[in-house]
């Protein structure tokens, strides 16, 4: 221990003597550390790489003026490095670690059976997916065909109001018409015979198809949006209805030296529900079968079908007797879905021709008008019960209005009701 204490008090006297400065290094891995540190005029570190990584074997400790070559050298294997000032070579590292590529088998290992399992669970999940359709696909038809009495389902026929449905069973279940393809030929398969109505949109004809009187709607050119517009709501999947007119098919011809547009549909001699009121007169009973077989066929058009042979929701938006066609068993059946006629707005008559907002907000909001009913109605049960019903549906309060489906259980109650009374008596 003495001499120790001596060899430093001498370091320092030549150090004063000599003007050369010495340092306090951290030392290891060397012959000539004091504990973990030596003297000496630098500081050094000297690192060996051992493999590509980074991995290296370090050494630090005190380098003296004979040793100052090595300082600051560095070849492909070993490094040197020098420093001056306390302890400067303790934190310092001259290569930096690489990081190790991953253990990919203990990746695999734990990693792939859970991928393993999530693809089998989704793909189980797909299948139960898959039979759950199928099963709602088989069972559909038969809810369609359900009493309304006992399910909110709507009562769809997947057969037409015509001997015209056999030939309309052959379609792919894509819409309520013919297939695309049957569609593009069926103009070229139709005689025009007379012209039974006229319109802003063009005409309406009674033709011959297969041997059966079909109605064409011929647009003209100028009239394509209202033409596809009608074209792609008949083609809805599931719109097939006894209470909706019956879709053939929709087709482009060239006659004349111009483009028509047709849309076939099929055909009714009683005309609209407009001129059939204009030339019978209909009893409380014959009203009351009109009003439900109406009732029926809006339903249909409001509900939503789920399923991937579903139908969306249809709001009509210009429901009135022009569109309403009266068939031969005295049921109504709803047409125009594309509105193709002039739209006039309710109380047309009672506003200016244009009228704005303010107008048509005094007519209904403000004085509350609305469509006058026959006090002699009140006196007759069916009838009485329609003027109820027709009144709750123009409550000011929009949520305190009936919906369809509320209106045809109410009209189909008291429809089921006379036929019972008529049994009884």
């Amino acid at each position: 221990m003495l001499l120790r204490n001596i060899w430093v008090l001498s370091l320092v006297i030549v150090t004063s003597a000599t003007d050369i400065v010495y340092y306090t290094c951290t030392c290891q891995g060397v012959s000539n550390c004091n504990g973990n540190k030596c003297l000496g005029i630098k500081c050094f570190v000297t690192e060996q790489k051992t493999n590509e990584y980074g991995d290296v074997i370090r050494s630090r400790g005190c380098f003296n003026e004979s040793l100052n070559e090595q300082c600051h050298s560095r070849i492909e294997i070993l490094a040197s490095w020098c420093c001056t000032s306390d302890f400067c070579n303790e934190n310092f590292t001259i290569y930096k670690p690489v990081e190790k590529p991953r253990d990919t088998s203990l990746l695999l290992v734990t990693v792939l059976p859970i991928v393993l399992f999530v693809i089998i669970l989704m793909l189980f999940i797909f299948l139960f997916w898959k039979m759950k359709q199928s099963g709602r696909k088989k069972s559909l038809p038969r809810l369609l065909t359900t009493d309304f009495e006992h399910t909110d389902i709507v009562n769809a026929s997947i057969v037409g109001d015509s001997t015209l449905g056999d030939l309309l069973d052959c379609t792919t279940g894509s819409g309520s018409g013919l297939p695309f393809l049957v569609q593009r030929t069926v103009a070229r398969q139709v005689t025009l015979v007379e012209c039974v109505g006229k319109g802003r949109y063009g005409e309406v004809w009674r033709g011959l198809w297969q041997g059966e009187n079909v109605a064409v709607k011929i647009f003209s050119s100028r009239d394509e949006q209202s033409w596809f517009r009608e074209t792609e709501i008949y083609n809805t999947v599931l719109l097939r209805h006894e209470n909706i007119l019956g879709f053939i098919a929709s087709d482009m011809t060239s006659r004349n030296s111009s483009t028509q547009l047709w849309l076939i549909t099929h055909y009714h001699d009683n005309g609209s529900l407009y001129d059939y009121l204009q030339r019978t007169t209909v009893d409380p009973e014959g009203c009351l079968q009109l009003a439900v077989s109406i009732i029926f066929g809006l339903v249909h058009l409001h509900v939503e079908i789920f399923g991937t042979q579903g139908k969306p929701a249809i709001a009509h938006r210009d429901l009135k007797s022009r569109n309403i066609l009266v068939k031969s068993n005295k049921q109504c059946c709803i047409a125009d879905l594309g509105m193709v006629e002039d739209y006039r707005p309710p109380f047309y008559d009672m506003v200016p021709h244009d009228p704005s907002f303010e107008d048509m907000k005094k007519v209904v909001c403000v004085d509350q008008q609305r469509p006058n009913v026959p006090n002699t109605w009140s006196s007759e049960k069916i009838l009485s019960a329609l003027m109820k019903i027709m009144r709750e549906c123009w409550y000011q309060n929009p949520s305190a209005r009936l919906s369809a489906l509320r209106i045809k259980k109410t009209l189909n109650n008291l429809k089921n009701s006379l036929e019972q009374r008529k049994q009884d008596c």
